[in-house]
């Protein structure tokens, strides 16, 4: 579906009754084209946006009877049911225009988070996570949300971690302030060799830090070998490196950032030892907060299957 519909001129629908009294005063489309009979939401010739009626049709709360469909493209989005119960159903599709059509014709916004979608009455209200649809009861009340799962630091695990990694990191911290100072430059083909060494590591710019690099670096810095240090230490420099383009020289000219190799160093052992340092909590019904840390799990749980 496209990124953008124009949603001017639809209904106000807030229930049952709202929806019913829209889909009896819209006219079919006559004759005898490929869009004969449909009845388009708001403006005629946006056929891609239809409302109809449906007759013995199962609602959310287990009751036969009529109900009302709102259709952009192929996808039945939003059904009002006789019950005074309703359904959104992005059906998987993450686009905006879907978002944008679902949350102009119910009470509340949709918005994409996770893999997922939310809802919520208004901005402050209470926001409840789905996916593949979310029913409301008659009382507007959403009855199959899905609870909100979020990974958070175990503070003291961290903190056992990072002492396996002490006489390392204080190499580093040492090593940084001579060999890498801020803005250092370094020229485009230098930093081209830098990364083509970091490879060896299995570290390389567009996917860094993750699981698999992390694994091999952590284990070289766990050991007591001044070289490997030295090689692990140039090898998260040269990840962490900026670019510009300055005045009077030709390509990028790279600039090595101090604070973000250490940065850098702690997502390492972040990705390295996810299992002890993250611990899942689930959140209460109608409480949704994006999941900041799920990077971490989800690239080690991919990449040990």
């Amino acid at each position: 579906m496209g990124f953008f519909i124009n949603t001017d001129g639809f209904p106000y629908i807030e229930n049952w009754h709202d929806a019913a009294n829209h889909e009896f005063m819209v006219d079919p489309i006559r004759g005898k084209g490929r869009n004969a009979g449909l009845k388009p939401i708001a403006k005629r010739n946006a056929t891609h946006m239809t409302v109809r009626r449906e007759r013995n049709q199962t609602s959310p709360l287990g009751n036969v009877g009529l109900s009302i469909v709102f259709k952009l493209y192929n996808t039945d989005c939003v059904t009002y049911f006789e019950d005074g119960s309703k359904r959104i159903s992005p059906n998987g599709h993450q686009e905006q225009s879907t978002i944008a059509f679902m949350t102009a014709l119910v009470e509340g916004f949709v918005r994409n988070a996770d893999g997922g979608f939310v809802y919520s009455k208004y901005w402050s209200a209470p926001t409840y996570y789905f996916e593949g649809a979310l029913n409301f009861g008659a009382d507007g009340v959403p009855l199959n949300p899905k609870t909100c799962v979020v990974h958070r630091v175990n503070r003291r695990a961290m903190k056992e971690v990072r002492k396996l990694y002490a006489p390392f990191m204080q190499y580093a911290k040492a090593m940084i302030k001579v060999a890498y100072p801020q803005d250092a430059e370094v020229s485009g083909a230098d930093a081209d060799i830098k990364f083509e060494l970091a490879k060896r590591l299995d570290t390389q710019r567009g996917s860094f830090p993750n699981t698999d690099g992390s694994d091999t670096l952590c284990d070289l810095m766990r050991g007591d070998n001044i070289e490997d240090w030295a090689d692990t230490l140039e090898s998260v420099a040269a990840m962490s490196m900026t670019y510009r383009y300055s005045f009077g020289k030709s390509g990028r000219q790279w600039f090595y950032q101090p604070q973000r190799i250490l940065q850098d160093l702690d997502e390492v052992l972040k990705y390295a030892h996810a299992d002890a340092v993250f611990v899942e909590v689930e959140l209460p019904i109608g409480e949704y907060k994006k999941d900041r840390n799920s990077k971490y799990v989800r690239w080690h749980l991919t990449s040990t299957k």
